[in-house]
């Protein structure tokens, strides 16, 4: 099914709920955030394990694990004694430079790129009133609000029906199920891929996919590719628990109405700066499998720098690129250094010419996703530093986001071949998701 320029519903308010203290919680005290840890102690401490060591009325706790010590990595974080060497293979702050394809700051910049050499235009902003640097952008941003409303491109695969059954809160399996039907629509689920998820976490879009391409041959009665080989590539810089990665395996073992050849998967802990992906795509079987790049939601800068990553490979240049499509998310997070060369040149003639009016642009974005206070109307909260109403305020939010969004639009579109192309669209509705906006790149 799909559906196309509908009006999105509005979202309903957002309530925020504060935990309540327990008798069971750690009593040391988070100066940065105001308020208590949340972790739970032990009965008969005062603190939790990682802040029993950080206070000066606490007694070191010795336990067959040894005592509480600072990480030899990171000592803003704690390890029993005896764990030291287990816990450094899995430390978030431990740099995982032994893998092949960790190039330090590899995709911080766009390799062979001549705008990336070129010194970007900077103002000095820091002279202006930030009262009246926050108007002056508002007015920029008015000024370029050409653009028609997105596509809304929902689409619905059977392969999450048990899942939309068995959960209470169904906007996560809504948004895998009209991510992995629009893959299917532009012909990119099924055998014969290797699945790229950038920002994976624990591969739980992954996974579906992989379960919908086994719905998808349950329902095909030609079954003479079941052994083409396809695979998975997981990309994530945090150390994630209950990883999905067993469970594709297993899925695929129970799937006894034919035997398909289990798919390879390939999970590495490495911030996208610093991967080199043709290195990291050489682990899979040499094969003519395409590579489709997959993610939801992919934050901030990590967006921006996934693209560099394909742009700094050969991918393209060797046409095993099958296609993109992500969900971003965060433009709030997102940063000025790392946006594409062209990016930053679209921003620059719609008057976001630095770091500080990019600020700003962020600033202004994160309106559209803040979410309304409880019993606030849209005419209210105009006493807001910008003297603008909510509604006033969310509707510059969502022009601030398209402004950035068609500005990566733009940079693919000088940086890649004219046989590609590149699309925005909604994927679905607002009330599922105020994060409800698609990047794809197809090959035509």
């Amino acid at each position: 099914m799909t559906t196309t320029h509908t009006p999105e519903p509005e979202p309903p308010a957002i309530k925020k709920q504060k935990l309540e203290n327990t008798s069971e919680q750690c009593a040391f005290y988070l100066a940065k955030k105001k308020r208590t840890c949340r972790m739970q102690r032990k009965a008969g401490n005062m603190y939790c394990s990682e802040h029993m060591i950080q206070s000066k009325d606490s007694t070191p706790e010795v336990s067959s694990k040894g005592e509480r010590v600072p990480c030899p990595k990171d000592p803003r974080h704690t390890v029993w004694s005896n764990d030291v060497e287990r816990h450094l293979k899995r430390c978030k702050k431990v740099v995982q430079k032994e893998d092949l394809w960790f190039h330090q700051d590899f995709n911080v910049t766009l390799q062979d790129s001549k705008l990336e050499k070129t010194k970007v235009n900077e103002e000095n902003s820091t002279e202006i009133n930030k009262k009246d640097l926050l108007h002056s952008c508002i007015e920029e941003l008015r000024k370029h609000n050409t653009y028609p409303p997105l596509e809304l491109n929902v689409h619905e695969h059977p392969g999450l029906n048990n899942r939309l059954e068995q959960v209470q809160q169904k906007k996560h399996p809504i948004q895998q199920s009209s991510l992995i039907g629009n893959l299917k629509s532009n012909n990119l689920l099924g055998l014969g891929h290797r699945y790229i998820e950038f920002g994976c976490g624990k591969a739980e879009l992954s996974r579906f996919v992989n379960l919908s391409i086994l719905e998808d041959l349950k329902n095909n009665s030609d079954t003479n590719s079941i052994e083409t080989p396809y695979g998975f590539g997981f990309i994530d810089r945090g150390v994630n628990r209950m990883k999905m990665d067993p469970k594709i395996l297993l899925d695929v073992s129970e799937f006894s109405q034919m035997k398909v050849t289990p798919p390879t998967i390939v999970r590495t802990r490495i911030d996208i700066k610093d991967l080199h992906l043709d290195t990291f795509l050489e682990q899979f079987p040499t094969n003519d499998t395409g590579i489709v790049c997959i993610s939801k939601h992919l934050c901030g800068a990590a967006t921006d720098l996934t693209l560099k990553s394909l742009l700094n490979s050969q991918i393209f240049a060797t046409k095993k690129f099958s296609g993109l499509l992500v969900a971003m998310c965060c433009r709030h997070v997102c940063s000025y250094e790392q946006l594409l060369p062209h990016s930053r040149e679209f921003l620059a003639q719609r008057g976001f010419k630095d770091e500080n009016t990019f600020a700003v642009l962020k600033k202004i974005a994160s309106w559209a996703v803040c979410g309304r206070p409880e019993g606030m109307g849209d005419d209210d909260g105009k006493d807001h530093t910008s003297g603008l109403s909510y509604s006033q305020r969310e509707e510059l939010g969502q022009q601030a986001r398209r402004l950035i969004d068609e500005s990566r639009v733009y940079a693919l579109k000088h940086s890649l071949p004219s046989t590609y192309e590149i699309k925005i669209n909604w994927y679905v509705p607002k009330d599922i998701t105020l994060e409800n906006v698609t990047l794809s790149i197809l090959p035509q």
